[in-house]
C-alpha cells in the first residue's frame, strides 16, 4: 500500500480475503496465503500442499518482479550457468526487459 488512505486500506482488507485470493489462484500463475484456497491446476495445487507443510519457506526477489521479468531473470541465469562470458549480453538484455516490464506493470 502506497498511501494510507481510507480506500486503500479497505482495497487492502479485501485482498487479504478468501474470495480476493480465490479470484488470484483461478487466473493461475501464483500462490494464495491463504491455506485453503481451491487449485485447479494441479501444479499449483501440489506447489500449495507443498508450500502449506514447508517447516521454512524461502522468498527471493525474483517473486515480487513482473511477470516477463522474472521470465527473463531466470533464462539469463541459465544462459550465464551455461555460458559465463555471456554475462554482460545477459544483463544489457535484462535491463532492457527491464525498462519494458516496469512501464507496463
Amino acid at each position: 500500500m502506497y498511501n494510507d488512505t481510507p480506500a486503500a486500506r479497505k482495497l487492502m482488507q479485501y485482498m487479504a480475503t478468501k474470495d480476493a485470493q480465490q479470484i488470484w489462484a483461478n487466473d493461475g500463475g501464483t500462490l494464495a496465503a491463504i491455506k485453503s484456497i481451491n487449485y485447479t491446476d494441479p501444479v499449483y495445487k501440489r506447489a500449495a500442499e507443498v508450500a502449506g507443510t514447508a517447516k521454512n519457506l524461502l522468498v527471493t526477489a525474483g517473486d515480487f518482479m513482473p511477470t516477463d521479468m522474472q521470465a527473463a531473470f531466470w533464462k539469463s541465469l541459465l544462459n550465464v550457468t551455461r555460458n559465463p562470458s555471456s554475462l554482460d549480453s545477459e544483463l544489457a538484455r535484462l535491463d532492457q526487459v527491464q525498462k519494458a516490464s516496469y512501464t507496463t506493470s
